[in-house]
């Protein structure tokens, strides 16, 4: 509940001051007798229209970790739905993984969906689609096979009975090259045949000058304020879901998860779009990466926690094998949760961007 109060006084005071900048620079626009300096020195973000939606760098690479994050969270979101409402019980074992298994695979579409829809956006055109899909298709899933197929051989080779069965092993790879890549590239062709969203201002051809940040908005502080507060929502609730991965007992509490899930999500939304607000104000604005690392910042909190939680919880651990288990596992849970949360964090940022540049008339 404090949380919740929280996130609405944020949005309350973020709205009002966005709309005080508008109606400022409406005054200013309408009044003959304003001169130039006392238009920029009230404009603050408003300077950087003709550079706000300017494509950023390696274009490509944004895409496909938007594509992907937009599968992990969608997955995970319809999977706790699932379980939330009692047609996923952890009793039932395996039910969950092989739920969440399918579904990552089935929703390959909306991965490939939005990554080519990216791709468009930032490159006026869907020449090379085929290209984006291809390493959504393969960068996280084929990624996390790579390490899973290691991790296997090297249980096999110790003697231990925990790897996984061949037939499971090419039931997944099955899935993959055949459902998941096939629908990924669907997906791509689905966005490629939407037309390309115009962008609310025109982006000059001069990029503009940057000025030094000052050191209360440094990027690398940002960063670091953006993961924390997020972290902050679901650190009691890590604890819980921790204990039930690596210390074998049973997890219920789907609906509450879920709901945490969702403050989380809605703190992470906040934040990037004030985070990215306080960054245009100081006329910088390289933001489409920022938003996405911002968003996702919140892994960084989360490696942290694992590597205490195998101090403290797992001391008992002893050998290779364990610790590569558990650090390759952990590894894969801190990669999927930048991407998700990244996204999330990006997408925000975007509409923020689009809805108040489509609100300033520039000439």
């Amino acid at each position: 509940m404090v949380v919740m109060v929280m996130a609405v006084v944020c949005a309350m005071i973020l709205i009002r001051t966005v709309r005080r900048d508008l109606a400022q620079y409406e005054e200013l626009l309408m009044d003959g007798g304003t001169s130039a300096a006392d238009l920029k020195e009230e404009a603050g973000w408003k300077m950087v229209s003709g550079d706000v939606f300017r494509c950023p760098s390696n274009p490509i690479g944004l895409a496909v970790r938007f594509g992907s994050g937009v599968q992990i969270i969608s997955t995970c979101a319809v999977t706790l739905l699932f379980a939330a409402v009692g047609f996923l019980s952890p009793a039932a074992r395996g039910s969950l993984l092989t739920a969440l298994l399918v579904l990552y695979m089935l929703l390959a579409v909306g991965a490939g969906f939005a990554g080519v829809w990216l791709w468009g956006l930032l490159m006026r055109t869907y020449e090379g689609w085929k290209a984006v899909c291809w390493r959504v298709s393969v960068y996280f899933p084929g990624t996390t096979l790579l390490v899973l197929t290691m991790l296997n051989l090297l249980i096999k080779h110790t003697g231990s009975t925990g790897a996984i069965p061949a037939s499971t092993y090419f039931s997944i790879l099955f899935l993959w090259f055949l459902v998941s890549i096939p629908l990924t590239f669907f997906g791509g062709y689905m966005a490629a045949r939407v037309s390309i969203r115009e962008y609310p201002v025109r982006t000059n051809q001069i990029p503009r000058h940057i000025p030094a940040p000052p050191l209360s908005t440094n990027p690398w502080l940002l960063f670091l304020v953006s993961g924390l507060l997020p972290f902050g929502t679901l650190f009691l609730e890590l604890y819980f879901m921790m204990t039930s991965m690596w210390m074998g007992y049973y997890y219920y509490l789907f609906g509450y998860l879920a709901m945490i899930l969702i403050l989380t999500i809605i703190i992470t939304i906040e934040v990037s779009v004030l985070c990215t607000y306080v960054q245009l104000c100081t006329e910088d604005y390289h933001w489409w990466w920022r938003s996405f690392t911002r968003g996702g910042s919140i892994a960084l909190y989360l490696m942290m926690y694992a590597a205490i939680f195998l101090y403290t919880m797992l001391h008992n651990l002893d050998g290779f094998l364990p610790f590569t288990l558990y650090t390759s596992y952990m590894g894969i849970v801190v990669w999927g949760t930048y991407l998700a949360m990244g996204t999330v964090g990006f997408i925000s940022s975007f509409a923020f961007n689009y809805f108040i540049f489509a609100s300033v008339k520039v000439d």
